[in-house]
This record gives structure tokens, C-alpha cells and sequence, in this order.
């Protein structure tokens, strides 16, 4: 029965016109209806689809990087933008004392600085913050931890007196000419680092620098005027 049966005689082995395709075959067909394939199957077309899903992981990991950095920049402007005015309003407004205020927010900003770097180690967690451990390698930790604290002293009274002064400022002066004062930091910043530090700052920077300062001079120019109008009426 089997010899006379054109479907399971000899040619049993062979693959009828019903059978299924090969992988080969199947690899080759969705090789050719992908675009920019060519038309060619084989092994070559998994190439091409490997390196365009990395390309396009690498644009998606890009793009929300991009969308992160934009978040994070507009919520430091729109604080720092808050802060400002709020500052402002209570010091013109509420006849507030800048001694006070800058007292809260100096102790607001050193209670949050310390519990971000402490905080993981009273709950048993490792800090990448901790300054201790980060000087674990060196030979004289106890010198390397005195001078931390040193440094750390001078960084906390000058930013207690940036912050004094700036109060000072928008209790005596407009907030247009207290921000116009302080975007001339940049300026200085390179002046100091190369005195201080001895870091040389790249022509291209320094030439940028020069339009931001001009224009600040001509707004300071007209602030100016009208504080001195202000004060000999």
C-alpha cells in the first residue's frame, strides 16, 4: 500500500509542494520585504536590522536625555526666578530683615546638603557623596578630613556672604540691577581661576565673553543713572 501511494512512497523524504518552507527560505523572504535590504536575504540583511534597532535605541536614549536636561533646567529657573522675587517681596514689601532671612536660608540649605550626604549612612546605605570615603585611599585621612573641613569653612563663608550681599542688594536696589550685577560673574570667574587656580581659560570663551559684558555695562549704564536720581532728588 505504501509503494503505490504517491504521497508516502519513495519520495517520502522530499518536500511536496504543501510543505512548509525552510528557515532559510523564510529568513531570505523577510529579508527582502525589509527596506533598505536591497532585495538581498541571507545573512547580511540581519546585519543591517541589528544596526538600525542599536541606532535607534541610541536616538531614543539621546532624545530623553535631552528632554531631562530641558525639565531640570526650567525647574532651576522658575525656583531660582521664585526666590528671587519672593526675596524681594519680603524684604521691600513685609519690611523683612536680610540678616533673618539669609540665616533660614543658609540653615535650610546646610540641613539639606546633610541629610543628602548623611542620610544614606544612617540608614545603612553606602553615600557616593561621603566625603570620608572618598578620601579612604589616601595616606593620612585625618589630615586629608582637616583640610576637607577647612576648605568646606572658607566655601560656607563666602557663600553666607554672597548670600548677605545679594539680600542687601535687593532690599537697597531694583531686582533688574542686582541680576545685572551678579551676570558678570562668569567674568571674574575666569579672572580668579587663573590667579588662584592657575586654569587658563580657551581664547573662544574669553572672546565670548566680551559681548555678555558689554551689554551688561550698558544696562548697568542706565541703572545707574536712575539710582543716583533716586538718591539726590
Amino acid at each position: 500500500m505504501n509503494s503505490t501511494s504517491p504521497r508516502y512512497g519513495s519520495q517520502r523524504g522530499a518536500p511536496t509542494s504543501a510543505s512548509p518552507r525552510s528557515a532559510e527560505e523564510v529568513q531570505a523572504l523577510l529579508g527582502a520585504s525589509r527596506p533598505g535590504s536591497g532585495g538581498g536575504g541571507g545573512p547580511g540583511s540581519g546585519g543591517g536590522s541589528g544596526g538600525s534597532s542599536r541606532t535607534g535605541r541610541k536616538e531614543l536614549v539621546a532624545d530623553r536625555l535631552l528632554r531631562q536636561q530641558f525639565m531640570w533646567l526650567s525647574a532651576w529657573y522658575a525656583c531660582s526666578m521664585g526666590t528671587l522675587f519672593l526675596n524681594k517681596i519680603i524684604l521691600t514689601d513685609l519690611k523683612g530683615n536680610f540678616h533673618t532671612l539669609a540665616m533660614v536660608q543658609m540653615c535650610t540649605t546646610a540641613t539639606l546638603g546633610a541629610a543628602k550626604v548623611y542620610g544614606p549612612r544612617l540608614l545603612g546605605r553606602r553615600s557616593v557623596d561621603d566625603p570620608v570615603q572618598e578620601m579612604s585611599g589616601r595616606e593620612d585621612q585625618r589630615e586629608a578630613l582637616a583640610a576637607f573641613r577647612r576648605n568646606m569653612l572658607l566655601v560656607a563663608a563666602m557663600r553666607g556672604a554672597t548670600v548677605l550681599l545679594g539680600l542687601v542688594s535687593l532690599a537697597h536696589v531694583a531686582v533688574s540691577f542686582t541680576e545685572t550685577i551678579k551676570s558678570t560673574a562668569p567674568f571674574f570667574t575666569v579672572i580668579f581661576a587663573r590667579l588662584i587656580l592657575g586654569v587658563r581659560t580657551s581664547p573662544q570663551v574669553q572672546l565670548s565673553l566680551l559681548p555678555v559684558m558689554i551689554g551688561l555695562i550698558i544696562c548697568a549704564d542706565t541703572e545707574v543713572h536712575e539710582l543716583f536720581d533716586a538718591l539726590n532728588p
